[in-house]
């Protein structure tokens, strides 16, 4: 690991100066930058004024232990990685360390330097993975928060689409004109209330019957002329039975290349006679 490069930032806490000096020589030439305080409340005051990587504190000192000092580190500053240094390995200091200070490592002295560098080389790595980590898990959260909201508008927009083909359906449904929708292969794939009272009687049953079927081969006739030409066209009167109807027939959408379209029916109140043949309706 290149250190120069990253120039962490380490802070040695010991109320002897012998052991700081003894620590700054073993980091002198690994690229760190080193920071020394000889009591917990000088270290505070550091930690207040720059951000440190990681804190290394020696457990027995006048006014403060090395576990109190690294417990307001914790508090103060989470992301820290903290050590305890100490000549006594008493299981009650390594437990009070780790349960009040959440220290990382716990080194003994006196320490052994090349063991001691793999150490803060070592925490320090774990530092860097675990800031990584939480980067990512922020992105991760900041991308779900955007997907959340995407699929929230999405869910709208469907909901609006929804109801807009409902209310279409509804209105094509009511109108008092017979409304056939017929496909590509001339079949019927829709009709609406008006349209089922025309051939109620007939015994025809519209859905999924060819135009032919249902009228006669003039019909067949307008709807290829109307999608031939992609224009409205229609019958003057075509006969069924008792009634006398007014046909129309235009395309759905002049874009489309399946060319469905759409026969309009109406009964004729007045009786003018039966025309025959087709024409275009202006």
């Amino acid at each position: 690991m290149n250190h120069a490069t990253e120039k962490n930032v380490l802070l040695f806490v010991d109320d002897e100066a012998n052991i700081l000096a003894a620590l700054k020589r073993v980091f002198r030439k690994s690229g760190y930058e080193i920071h020394t305080a000889s009591s917990g409340q000088e270290g505070l005051e550091i930690l207040e004024q720059l951000p440190v990587d990681l804190v290394m504190s020696d457990q027995r000192m006048p006014g403060m232990t090395g576990v109190e000092f690294l417990k307001k580190v914790k508090e103060l500053y989470p992301h820290t990685i903290r050590i305890i240094l100490s000549g006594y390995s008493e299981i009650g200091t390594i437990t009070s360390a780790i349960n009040e200070g959440e220290v990382f490592r716990f080194v003994s002295k006196p320490w052994n330097d090349e063991e001691l560098k793999q150490t803060i080389e070592h925490s320090l790595e774990q530092r860097k993975l675990r800031k990584q980590n939480e980067l990512l898990l922020k992105k991760v959260s900041e991308q779900n928060e955007k997907l959340r909201i995407l699929n929230e508008d999405l869910e709208r927009l469907v909901r609006e689409r929804t109801g807009e083909l409902a209310m279409t359906q509804k209105i094509l449904e009511n109108l008092p004109v017979s409304v056939i929708g017929v496909d590509e292969e001339k079949t019927v794939a829709y009709v609406n209330k008006a349209a089922r009272e025309i051939w109620r009687d007939k015994g025809i049953p519209l859905m999924g019957v060819t135009v032919g079927r249902v009228f006669d081969e003039s019909v067949e006739d307008i709807v290829e002329q109307a999608r031939t030409e992609g224009r409205l066209c229609g019958l003057d009167e075509f006969v069924l039975g008792e009634k006398k109807l007014r046909i129309a027939c235009k395309v759905v959408d002049p874009e489309d290349k399946g060319r469905g379209v759409i026969l309009l029916v109406e009964e004729k109140t007045n009786d003018r006679g039966k025309i025959t043949g087709t024409r275009p309706i202006a």
